[in-house]
C-alpha cells in the first residue's frame, strides 16, 4: 500500500485511510496493554516512513521533549513510562538498510534531566560523550520496537547501494494524564 500510495503521489501516511493501519495499532497496543497495566491508551499520533535508498530517517531526538518535567512522565508507583513510541517494521530495517538506533537510558546523562533544565546537556554532547554505548535495532518485517519518551533515538541513513526503501509504521500510546488522545472513539 504503502508502494501505490508513493505511485499516485500521495504521502505514506495516508496509510491510514485503510482499515488494516487502525487494527494494527489495536493489535499492538492490547498486546503491550498488560506490560503497562493498562494505563497507556493510542493517542493517534501516528507517522508512515518510507525511506529510499541514499535517505534518511528522522536525526537523533526524544519524543515529546519539553513535555512538562521529567518526573511528570514517568508512574509514580511503578516507574514506567507515561509515553511509548511504537514502531513497526513494515520491512526489513537491517543495519545494511537503516534501521533504528537508540542510546539506552543508562548511558544517557540527559535521560532524566527536564530538557530545560540549565545542567541539560546537548544531544550533540551527548553523542559525543556516549557514542560507544550507541545500539543499532536491526529488526525483520513484523516485528516491533517501543522505547520512552525520553529515549535518544533515530533513523539511520540508509546506503544509496541499498536495493529495497525502510518502510514503518509509528504511533505513540500515552496515560490520558500525560497526553490525552487527539482522537476519541467510543466502543
Amino acid at each position: 500500500a504503502v508502494d501505490e500510495l508513493r505511485h499516485v503521489g500521495l504521502p505514506a501516511t495516508f496509510l491510514l485511510v485503510f482499515d488494516e493501519a487502525w487494527c494494527l495499532m489495536k493489535t499492538v497496543s492490547d498486546t503491550l496493554a498488560p506490560v503497562h497495566e493498562g494505563r497507556l491508551l493510542d493517542i493517534n499520533d501516528v507517522f508512515v516512513f518510507d525511506v529510499p535508498p541514499g535517505g534518511t530517517g528522522w536525526g537523533a531526538h526524544r519524543d515529546r521533549a519539553g513535555a512538562g518535567s521529567v518526573a511528570q512522565g514517568f508512574s509514580q508507583t511503578t516507574g514506567l513510562p507515561e509515553y511509548l513510541t511504537v514502531w513497526v517494521a513494515l520491512t526489513d530495517a537491517l543495519c545494511s538498510s537503516s534501521c533504528m538506533h537508540i542510546l539506552p537510558a543508562h548511558a544517557d546523562p540527559g535521560y532524566a534531566v527536564d530538557d530545560e533544565a540549565q545542567e541539560a546537556p546537548s544531544m550533540g554532547e551527548i553523542l559525543i560523550g556516549q557514542h560507544q554505548h550507541i545500539r543499532a535495532l536491526p529488526v525483520t518485517q513484523g516485528e516491533v520496537l517501543s522505547w520512552s519518551h525520553r529515549s535518544l533515538h533515530w533513523g539511520s541513513a540508509s546506503p544509496v547501494e541499498c536495493t529495497a526503501r525502510r518502510k514503518a509504521f509509528s504511533f505513540a500510546l500515552a496515560a490520558p494524564t500525560f497526553e490525552p488522545p487527539a482522537l476519541r472513539f467510543s466502543h
